[in-house]
């Protein structure tokens, strides 16, 4: 029988999602055999955003104008892509990791990946050096710690000019394991000028617990507004698997906010990635609707919209709210039918006040100010101290003061 587009289309996702479900199976329930790659993004054809590889991040990061990583068309054994390390420093390493993947304590894994490197050995500026990277697999607790020691480590010591296939031997999951990583490195040790990866896979047996499209909604925005400024909003999704789509519903009083405009954020940003749409269906609500274009999902934590307000009065706590009727799907939700609710609302407080300036609240701006500010420096942002933030960088330190201190010489309160 013939395979439609839209078909194969969900199929290749499946293979590509780090929860992989069998069809057919005489496995005890709960279990599947993995029937493609379990490892997100494992040929590297997933679009890059920014620096960020989806599915992979650092271990180990360039600590050297001379070492870097990246996803590249230079070579690829299957798609377009694949991921290059380059390392011609001698002292300094780089290792890029995949998302952690749920295993099952007690069963066995083998791990694998093709690896290209252009000769056995190259210049590096001060003579000849080995040409050589490494392929690692490593079991973590629910902690993340890493378990069961450092046996699913493979070497490619001598470039071949060709790909190989590097395989770890098959690797029992410690009785604490509760992930599986694999990762493309070299060492501090090892040098080489280009280590094409491509084509990472597990072979074992997986959970097939379903998994949300996100394990949540989180809205973030500065502690403290002035009023008629500007109030910036974020909605993020955090550890997102596989999302494709978000239909959430913000809610404010518009006594004390105005809805001025809203837009995509991060993945859904990209009117030829992505749609996004927003309206304020009613005083004091607005809704967003968004999702991805063609076979593209996103991974990990993703911003997904920027809300903007204008905020009309003084108060100590205003509310910007998340209602927990929000949604969000899959790639695949069309065929599943499975859509993935909240559940619980999220709320984010703001004070607004006449001037971001006046920490004390009173009404103006003084050596008051300034003093309460200054016996914050170096103070960790907290709610109780990001009042203190006045630019918003996470931090409590001169330049806020900086600020304050301006404020001062313009007249104090307005």
């Amino acid at each position: 029988m013939a395979m439609g587009t839209k078909t194969f289309r969900r199929i290749a996702v499946l293979l590509l999602s780090v929860w992989v479900l069998s069809a057919l199976t005489l496995l005890p329930p709960g279990r599947a055999a993995a029937t493609g790659s379990p490892v997100f993004n494992a040929s590297f054809e997933e679009p890059v955003t920014g620096s960020q590889i989806p599915g992979w991040s650092e271990f180990i990061a360039p600590g050297s104008v001379k070492v870097s990583y990246g996803v590249t068309n230079e070579k690829a054994r299957t798609g377009s892509y694949s991921l290059k390390l380059t390392d011609m420093d001698d002292g300094k390493g780089v290792a890029i990791w995949s998302q952690p993947i749920p295993i099952i304590a007690g069963e066995t894994y083998t791990g694998s990946v093709w690896i290209y490197i252009e000769g056995s050995t190259f210049n590096n500026g001060s003579g000849s050096v080995p040409n050589r990277a490494s392929f690692v697999m490593r079991f973590y607790d629910e902690n993340g710690t890493q378990v069961g020691g450092d046996n699913g480590v493979v070497h490619h010591s001598a470039g071949q000019s060709q790909w190989v296939k590097l395989q770890t031997g098959a690797l029992t999951a410690p009785a604490n394991a509760k992930t599986v990583r694999v990762m493309a490195s070299v060492s501090n040790l090892w040098q080489t000028n280009g280590a094409y990866y491509d084509d990472f896979h597990i072979d074992g047996v997986f959970p097939t617990e379903d998994i949300p499209a996100v394990q949540s909604l989180a809205l973030a925005g500065p502690a403290s507004v002035p009023i008629n400024g500007t109030y910036e909003v974020g909605l993020s999704a955090r550890g997102a698997s596989g999302l494709y789509a978000v239909n959430a519903s913000i809610y404010f009083d518009p006594q004390q906010f105005q809805f001025v405009s809203a837009e995509g954020a991060g993945p859904f940003a990209s009117e030829g990635q992505a749609l996004f749409r927003s309206q304020q269906t009613q005083s004091g609500k607005v809704q967003i609707v968004a999702t991805q274009l063609g076979n593209h999902a996103v991974t990990g934590d993703v911003q997904v919209a920027t809300l903007r307000f204008k905020p009309l009065q003084k108060t100590d706590a205003a509310v910007i709210r998340l209602d927990r009727g929000a949604t969000t799907a899959k790639i695949d939700a069309d065929e599943t039918g499975k859509l993935y609710t909240l559940g619980t609302d999220v709320e984010l407080s703001v004070g607004i006040r006449d001037r971001l300036e006046d920490v004390t609240g009173d009404g103006k701006v003084n050596l008051a100010d300034l003093v309460a500010a200054a016996r914050k420096v170096g103070t960790a942002v907290s709610p109780d101290t990001a009042k203190f933030d006045l630019n918003a960088d996470g931090k409590i330190d001169i330049a806020d003061l900086s600020l304050i201190s301006l404020a001062i010489f313009e007249g104090g309160a307005p």
